[in-house]
């Protein structure tokens, strides 16, 4: 598995990317085609079903921050390759402000929700990968045409949403802050807090606070 991984101080560099991290996966592939039909009138059908798992077994570098795990920067003993956690949220305060959880108790303190390095304080919420997937694809035929119908699924997986309104007056990505689809959605007077967990739009932009939000 391809991860950081340190190194001799005397290379001029502390860790390289590469071969350094252990991997077990369990899986199945399956695949059913039929004949369903067969003349001047034809009609196939083709079922893919897969289903893996994996975990990561070692790993030499361990995390630096509840941040980098969030952010999936390096393998992580004992989850996903690509597992999927967030920090747990309190809503918002009365002034539009988002809160989280440090020690069991209600916080703001961003900087220490995002540095400190405690996988407790963290909620996880699976792979990001899908550990079920695959498609059903049929193809019907006449003569000399044929029409193909493919249906791809997959299940059991976890992701975070792109381009959310975290409170910033700039928009992600190359779109304006009023294109993202939670601005209108945002925290505007007291009590709102009440209705929405979308915070409130903020000058000057706080960076720590919109990591913590948007993770």
């Amino acid at each position: 598995l391809i991860g950081n991984n340190p190194i001799a101080f005397q290379s001029g560099i502390s860790q390289f990317k590469g071969n350094g991290a252990n991997v077990k996966n369990n899986g199945l592939d399956l695949v059913v085609n039929s004949r369903n039909l067969k003349g001047k009138v034809g009609w196939r059908t083709s079922l893919l079903f897969n289903y893996n798992t994996n975990k990561v077994t070692s790993y030499l570098i361990k995390g630096t921050s509840n941040s980098n795990i969030v952010n999936n920067t390096n393998p992580l003993e004992g989850f996903p390759i690509s597992p999927v956690f967030s920090f747990p949220s309190s809503g918002l305060d009365n002034t539009g402000a988002p809160q989280g959880v440090l020690n069991g108790l209600v916080s703001k303190d961003y900087t220490k929700l995002l540095n400190q390095l405690d996988i407790k304080q963290l909620k996880y919420h699976g792979s990001l990968t899908p550990s079920y997937f695959g498609s059903l694809n049929n193809i019907f035929a006449y003569r000399n045409f044929e029409l193909s119908v493919n249906l791809i699924y997959k299940f059991d997986y976890s992701f975070r949403r792109t381009n959310t309104f975290t409170g910033s007056n700039y928009g992600t990505g190359g779109n304006t802050v009023f294109n993202l689809s939670d601005y209108h959605k945002r925290w505007q007077k007291p009590g709102d807090e009440l209705t929405t967990r979308v915070p409130a739009l903020i000058y000057p932009e706080s960076s720590l606070k919109n990591s913590f939000y948007r993770n």
